[in-house]
């Protein structure tokens, strides 16, 4: 089942340019006011009402562009083996969705897109998965 209401929503912090991205550094200059979590119940990513999302991995330090890309290509591959410090999230509502019915579909289970609201996110790095990936074949 795939639920496309979101949850969680609060006003807006302001505008958002994702053009003031660097391109040569995968930490974004800016982050929107909200973005959107594909979840579902297996996810490694786990969720509390209280606390909220938290990867599974909590020690793994990104504080090296090689401890970056080995871990963001991992997860961006979906490796299983390897637990992602990270938490996948979308800047567009719609592609979140697409997503969430490819995955509702694939996985069979139910799968939600909750929107975030990113003034309540915890301190810590935000990368943009296309400064990962570029360079990578």
């Amino acid at each position: 089942m795939f639920t496309p209401r979101s949850s969680h929503r609060l006003p807006p912090t302001g505008p958002y340019d994702q053009a003031t991205s660097s391109t040569s550094d995968a930490t974004p200059k800016s982050i929107p006011p909200f973005v959107y979590r594909v979840h579902r119940n297996r996810a490694q990513t786990q969720y509390d009402f209280s606390t909220g999302f938290r990867a599974k991995n909590q020690t793994t330090i990104v504080n090296y562009n090689t401890v970056l890309s080995r871990f963001g290509l991992a997860h961006l591959n979906q490796q299983t083996n390897i637990s992602s410090p990270f938490i996948s999230v979308y800047v567009n509502q719609s592609h979140a969705e697409e997503v969430a019915r490819y995955f509702a579909t694939m996985y069979d289970e139910d799968t939600w897109v909750v929107t975030i609201d990113t003034k309540h996110l915890s301190r810590g790095p935000v990368f943009w998965a296309k400064n990962i990936l570029e360079g990578q074949d």
